[in-house]
């Protein structure tokens, strides 16, 4: 069973993603990189003014990635500081009140919601990638820049059986953001560094994938070799170079979890994403 979805998302569009291996950046017209291997997601809830964020929010964040090469996908949600994009700000306050977040820094690992300390985002990513050793469906994504939109060719495949329901996500990221960052001073008050802000969240497209959960792909059980494929539309926001955004594709479960406003997806099923040729992630 195939189920083909198109998409063609007018303004504020942004792309899909995947790519477990490195040496593949996903830049291509096919989609040729369908991830086989489960990825955990990290969400860091930071700003740019918050002394927290600077003192150790950021350096947990980095740290992830040096630490779980390849096994981690991380979003870095700015909120309401100087290098988040105005149209965003929807999408970071449901990414907060999804998750019950109030304080930044905030991490969210998967779908739950995690504590700020490197030691609980180390053991709450441990405790995940061991609880899931097989990838239970994979996503594949190539990216095609032609000026200022992106075409973003996605492919979902379930490797067992799923009871759930899934829904696709789509979030446009951002590296190499340098700008400073206020942090606590060991001998007191607070002053500002320079920092490099990788994985920064730019947004999500228009129309089917504009909610912060994506599209569904089905909302009942999809059986194993189910596959969805389909292809997004992406504007880029102005003075933002279209080359310098990778994509990030998350597969959520249907079913939710918590009440109202603090809703979110039951489980985050697997994550990939489209990097930069020269990256290594």
């Amino acid at each position: 069973m195939k189920k083909i979805a198109t998409i063609l998302a007018g303004a504020l569009i942004i792309a899909l993603i995947p790519s477990c291996k490195k040496e593949n950046s996903g830049d291509s017209s096919e989609v040729n990189n369908l991830s086989t291997t489960y990825k955990a997601l990290v969400i860091n809830v930071t700003a740019t003014w918050c002394h927290y964020c600077g003192t150790s929010g950021v350096q947990a964040f980095d740290k992830v990635f040096t630490d779980y090469p390849y096994q981690v996908v991380g979003i870095g949600v700015h909120s309401a500081d100087d290098i988040s994009v105005s149209s965003s700000t929807t999408a970071v306050n449901k990414f907060k009140s999804s998750f019950g977040i109030s304080g930044i820094p905030a991490f969210v690992v998967n779908s739950t919601k995690s504590q700020y300390a490197y030691s609980t985002v180390n053991a709450d990513l441990n405790a995940a990638l061991l609880a899931t050793t097989t990838a239970k469906a994979g996503i594949g994504l190539a990216k095609v820049v032609s000026g200022s939109v992106i075409t973003v060719k996605y492919k979902v495949k379930a490797f067992s059986d799923y009871a759930d329901g899934m829904k696709l996500a789509i979030y446009a990221l951002k590296h190499d953001i340098v700008n400073d960052q206020t942090y606590d001073k060991p001998s007191g008050g607070q002053d500002q560094r320079a920092w490099t802000h990788n994985y920064v969240f730019m947004g999500t497209p228009d129309g089917d994938f504009s909610d912060i959960w994506g599209t569904t792909l089905s909302a009942s059980t999809i059986a194993k070799n189910t596959e969805f494929e389909g292809e997004a539309r992406f504007t880029v926001p102005e003075g933002v170079d279209a080359e310098s955004l990778t994509f990030a594709g998350v597969l959520w479960s249907s079913k939710t979890k918590g009440t109202a406003p603090t809703i979110a997806p039951n489980e985050m099923i697997n994550s990939n994403i489209i990097e930069r040729p020269s990256s290594e992630q």
